[in-house]
């Protein structure tokens, strides 16, 4: 069979045993699973496939950024039960994971044609487990406005936060989940009300979209499971969105407004300081805020400032948002009124 076999390379000579190496009943195959699909990109993935016999497959790899790039490519993908596809390390994107396996027959004999591959072999046991980051990956959409409008809306739809520096020759602009990029300030403070305090603190919360002609609205729940463990469920007040006409839009502001109410449990506060630039969105260390606060080390998002009179008010909260949408999980329904 041409499609696995090189016929014209077939050897025309027996071996001292007068049998041939092949043809092999059973030429190497690669499996292929079905693609897996969530929201967010996937990072790194474990793959593990167990055969009936002594051999294990000749391959394994998975992808995640639709089959263009399979890994590992290192020559650890073969012969071996278990791999590790670091796609952070590769650089390569996608909110889908793919694997493949490769088997073939197996088995070595002298006393019978063919002398090789005349076993076939069976995959008795598969898993494939995914390490997923808070990097939504957006595909297929489309954002119309100006570049800046644009860059915007991307970031809000991926949950990251774009910060403008207006001080350098030219308007440099940086995009970053709130609270990863942190900032030693050189601010003047004039007072500091730093509070610990669960007052607004949600562990779910739901994101209802505008109704349709047919009565039914499309919704949204964001929910961390790690906070419902630990303290119990808390429910937010619903948000009724009626911008939002897309599922990928409700899930994206529920998982936004849930890490916003996650990040409550910690310190917050406001500092007054001599009037000064200030970015927002990022992290700033606040010495008057750390003697209140368990944490090593800690840091403070800016969440927004003005004037008042001399001064300066700066309010921050102090959770970042990144560690909590980690944890949250999400659930689209459709629900209908009642007549």
């Amino acid at each position: 069979d041409r499609r696995y076999h090189d016929i014209d390379a077939f050897p025309d000579a027996t071996d001292s045993n007068d049998q041939l190496p092949g043809p092999e009943p059973y030429p190497e195959v690669d499996l292929l699973t079905s693609p897996f699909s969530q929201e967010y990109n996937v990072a790194a993935a474990d793959v593990t496939a167990v055969t009936d016999g002594p051999e294990p497959p000749s391959r394994i790899q998975a992808t995640n950024d639709g089959a263009t790039t399979w890994l590992p490519n290192d020559g650890s993908e073969q012969n071996t039960q278990s791999v590790t596809a670091d796609f952070a390390a590769a650089e390569t994107y996608g909110s889908a994971v793919q694997a493949r396996v490769s088997i073939a027959g197996t088995g070595s004999r002298t006393t019978d044609t063919p002398t090789e591959g005349f076993t076939p072999q069976t995959i008795t046991d598969f898993d494939l487990a995914i390490d997923t980051n808070a990097l939504r990956v957006i595909d297929d959409q489309t954002y119309t406005g100006s570049p800046f409008s644009i860059l915007t809306d991307i970031a809000e739809d991926s949950g990251l936060v774009i910060a403008s520096d207006a001080r350098e020759n030219q308007l440099a602009l940086e995009a970053f989940a709130p609270g990863d990029v942190v900032v030693d300030p050189d601010w003047i403070v004039e007072d500091a009300n730093p509070a610990d305090t669960t007052e607004g603190y949600y562990n779910s919360i739901t994101v209802f979209g505008p109704e349709g002609d047919n009565g039914e609205r499309l919704s949204a729940t964001a929910t961390s499971q790690a906070e419902v463990d630990a303290i119990g469920e808390v429910e937010g007040e619903a948000e009724f969105r009626p911008d939002a006409t897309t599922e990928a839009e409700l899930v994206s502001i529920a998982r936004t407004l849930l890490a916003e109410g996650i990040a409550k449990d910690t310190v917050t506060g406001t500092v007054e300081i001599a009037p000064q630039l200030v970015q927002p969105g990022y992290a700033y260390r606040v010495d008057e805020f750390e003697q209140f606060d368990e944490r090593e080390s800690p840091a403070y998002i800016l969440q927004r400032g003005s004037f008042n009179w001399e001064t300066m008010s700066l309010d921050f909260e102090g959770r970042s948002l990144v560690d909590a949408i980690r944890s949250i999980e999400t659930e689209v329904s459709t629900v209908k009124r009642a007549l």
